[in-house]
């Protein structure tokens, strides 16, 4: 009905909604009467227009014109304050109404009067309603000046309220993603990119787009770039992008850098090559940081459950999350989506926030940054010192990394009660420090763990930073609570001494001696994965100062081996790129001249060691690296000039001593870490810690961005298990080392063809020999690429997802393979 009556109770106006008091037979809003033939269209509407205030250019916005007496605003800018005016204006049949009953009530008197009755903008209405028709008027005494929360407050009050539903039992779902309009951009944007796709693969402008990026990489890098295949690039983009930081402090060039890189990844790959069971060797009990050399299953199989949850918050919408949650980690386990933040901004990650009451668990999953690229520009590495109380009266200071303790500070900050920090003195400038910044995750987290709930944080690479550094905020501010932190491709963020501290209840795997953290005891554990030479985890000032120094003492043994390709380069673009054949050499001697132009043909990329550097007053620190217990080069505090590190890094180059002016620090990775590597083809899980001398240097290869990928992570632990379960019966076979090949100055050849394995390549320099290397992951011989194109798993040796076979091994699979078919379906 378009108005509703109670004689007894009042009665609300049909016209403008107003609820009229007992008695009344005029509306104290509009003066309408309510007679029974009152229609739908006697209405009065109403609408509010409001701008940003302080704006003197800013323009009026207006909100949509309405009957009711609630006005609600949309798209208004978080943070801000608005000032707003009420208005209104009459429909032509309410004019009509309003002058006729006007009319009917008599003198203007007995109208101000009633208009009185009402006061102040009541009154101001009930006296213009004959005047104003269908014009809007102005309201006098309707000024309002309101501030809208920031997105920071908003997305607060929704994470508490939810969480706090979600205890008391009434949990509500996020809403299904609603329709969005394709809009004119949308359109051009989707051409656009066709577009650019087209071009790239077919008809001229693909040609002419390749030698334009051909161009551009020989006016950079000059002909090196053109030598490299895309992995291989970047590679050497990571590492000299990341390197080149330093690269100034020890006199090299970014040609230097690239070059460096590049020839460094063949030289540690030659020394996996002449001892093909060298990652073996290193994860024995008893090396540095080896604390399992086949970890427990329950740990890794703790890892691979949260690893699902860490991948949730990569979802796009919250109802996408949702859908995943509704079944993970199976049927009947009920984990609801409590809180998420679908987008990443400087230091404010995305995450999402999930509990079960079924298991009494609740779930951060923290998300890190989704391009490998990014992360060489994301991480600020530089280490800040931290006050952590622990339940303590004193505070003790830690170094973590800067950049991801301001992230962890704003997922753990309420808004309140916390002061401002200094911006003037902050090293982060750009970053929103007010007063009432920050996600409140603290106050949310901690209200389950006082509910009964388990804490667990996840992530993976930046991901996991953060929630390390917010695992020991939240132990800083709740004296008694637990939590466990399972990172995937984590960085390094905190020192040596919180490192041990973040064990957790495996005290037993401390080393003996370390400093303990006082007040926090056992309550953080912090699990890691890192996978084979993942960059990420190795990425830090330090250890890109010592990468660098690697570079300047091997560039004497680089630099011909350089030329020496060059040339070969040259040769083969005179030649129009004539296609390979086999033919050029077979089981021939490599010439002596080659050895001597390409520098080492045996040993690691570099012969620099921290042992060679001693430091004033550390002596028998210096004797300590000696047998690999130390620090290694220089880090970002240190004291030393350029002119400094260049004297100790050529001091240890010729085999000198080094002095420099005071120890390192260093940032490493805390708690437990479960490095996957390969041997003989087949993936083990070994249970190190930060002492692991393979995580404490930048390693080159071919696969340390791709190792970081998360795809590459998610068949880890079934591969893992899969060796694990062969058992005794695992009899991976014995890879064929070129050692043999080389100590008898023989060019390496293929076993299957036995020609030279760099005949389909370019040159014949000991780079080319090493990058053409390859071995059959079924028969472990030494094969070149063109010998083993195929791939196919393994099963019986525990590998389940294609490797690379050689031509007969793969003849020899499927045999085996239609045999036993056969043999199945035989009567």
């Amino acid at each position: 009905a378009p108005w509703r009556i109670n004689c007894e109770r009042g009665f609300d106006c049909a016209a403008c909604t107003f609820k009229n008091q007992r008695g009344n037979t005029h509306c104290e809003i509009c003066g309408i009467r309510r007679p029974d033939d009152f229609g739908p269209n006697d209405l009065i509407y109403y609408q509010i227009r409001f701008f940003r205030a302080g704006r003197s250019l800013e323009p009026w916005r207006y909100a949509s014109a309405t009957t009711a007496c609630v006005q609600e605003l949309t798209g208004l800018d978080s943070h801000t304050v608005y000032e707003a005016h009420l208005r209104y204006r009459l429909s032509e049949a309410h004019a009509a109404r309003a002058a006729s009953a006007n009319n009917l009530e008599g003198s203007e008197d007995e109208g101000a009067s009633k208009g009185s009755r009402a006061g102040g903008a009541l009154g101001f209405l009930r006296r213009r309603r004959d005047k104003s028709g269908t014009q809007w008027v102005e309201i006098p005494g309707s000024v309002l000046r309101f501030s809208t929360l920031s997105d920071d407050q908003s997305g607060r009050v929704e994470t508490i309220d939810r969480v706090r539903a979600f205890l008391d039992g009434n949990h509500t779902p996020f809403p299904e993603d609603s329709l969005v309009p394709d809009t004119v951009t949308d359109k051009a944007t989707r051409v656009g990119e066709n577009l650019l796709t087209a071009a790239g693969l077919v008809g001229v402008g693909g040609k002419w787009a390749s030698l334009a990026r051909n161009a551009y990489k020989i006016q950079k890098s000059g002909l090196t770039s053109l030598m490299l295949r895309e992995d291989i690039q970047k590679m050497v983009v990571a590492l000299s992008s990341y390197v080149g930081g330093v690269a100034k402090e020890f006199g090299l060039s970014s040609m230097d850098i690239t070059l460096g890189s590049y020839y460094m990844l063949w030289d540690v790959k030659l020394e996996k090559l002449q001892t093909p069971d060298l990652d073996r060797d290193e994860h024995m009990e008893g090396k540095p940081g080896v604390l399992q050399a086949e970890m427990d299953l329950d740990i890794l199989d703790r890892m691979g459950q949260h690893f699902g949850f860490s991948q949730i918050c990569y979802r796009a919408t919250a109802a996408e999350m949702q859908w995943v949650l509704h079944r993970f980690p199976s049927a009947g386990d009920e984990y609801k989506l409590l809180a998420c933040r679908d987008r990443s901004e400087k230091f404010r990650p995305a995450f999402s926030l999930m509990a079960s009451a079924k298991h009494q668990t609740a779930v951060l999953a923290i998300r890190g940054t989704k391009e490998a690229d990014d992360l060489i520009t994301d991480f600020v590495c530089e280490l800040e010192e931290s006050e952590f109380h622990f339940s303590t009266d004193t505070p003790q200071t830690y170094q973590v990394h800067a950049g991801m303790l301001r992230a962890a500070r704003w997922l753990a900050k309420t808004g309140q009660s916390q002061p401002a920090i200094d911006q003037s003195s902050h090293p982060h400038r750009d970053v929103d420090l007010r007063p009432d910044a920050g996600a409140g995750l603290g106050d949310a987290l901690i209200e389950l763990y006082r509910n009964g709930y388990q804490i667990k944080i996840t992530g993976h690479s930046l991901g996991a930073g953060v929630g390390t550094l917010l695992a020991l905020i939240l132990a800083d501010r709740e004296p008694e609570i637990v939590i466990d932190v399972y990172g995937y491709g984590s960085p390094a963020c905190v020192d040596e001494r919180l490192a041990e501290a973040l064990k957790g209840t495996f005290a037993h795997l401390r080393v003996p001696g370390a400093e303990p953290v006082p007040g926090l005891g056992s309550r953080v554990c912090v699990y890691n994965l890192v996978y084979r030479d993942d960059l990420v985890s190795r990425l830090s000032l330090f250890n890109a100062r010592l990468f660098a120094a690697d570079i300047k003492a091997s560039k004497p043994r680089w630099k011909p081996l350089f030329e020496q390709d060059k040339g070969a380069f040259k040769d083969k673009a005179k030649t129009l790129w004539a296609p390979a054949q086999r033919g050029k050499i077979r089981a021939a001697k490599r010439a002596v001249s080659d050895r001597s132009k390409g520098g080492r043909s045996d040993g690691p990329a570099s012969e620099l060691d921290p042992s060679d550097l001693v430091y004033e007053g550390e002596e028998e620190a210096a004797d300590a690296d000696a047998q690999g217990q130390g620090m290694d080069l220089v880090e970002a505090d240190s004291e030393l000039g350029p002119s400094e590190v260049h004297e100790a890094v050529d001091a240890a180059a010729a085999g000198k001593k080094g002095r420099f002016a005071k120890p390192p620090e260093r940032l490493v990775l805390a708690g437990l870490t479960a490095h996957v590597y390969t041997w003989r083809g087949t993936q083990h899980a070994a249970l190190i810690d930060h002492r692991f001398a393979g995580l404490r240097r930048i390693i080159a290869s071919d696969s340390l961005v791709s190792d970081h990928w998360m795809k590459k992570i998610h068949v880890v632990f079934r591969n893992v298990r899969a060796v694990r379960a062969l058992g005794d019966g695992l009899n991976p076979p014995v890879w064929q080392s070129v050692v043999d090949h080389r100590s008898q100055g023989m060019y390496v050849n293929c076993g299957v063809c036995n020609y030279f394995v760099g005949w389909m390549h370019t040159g014949e320099s000991e780079a080319v020999e090493v990058r053409a290397t390859h071995h059959c992951f079924s028969c472990g011989r030494i094969v070149c690429t063109r010998c083993s194109m195929e791939r196919c798993p393994l099963p019986e040796l525990g590998i389940l997802n294609p490797v690379r076979v050689c031509d007969v091994c793969y003849s020899r699979l499927n045999l085996e393979a239609d045999a036993a078919l056969g043999a199945c379906s035989a009567p």
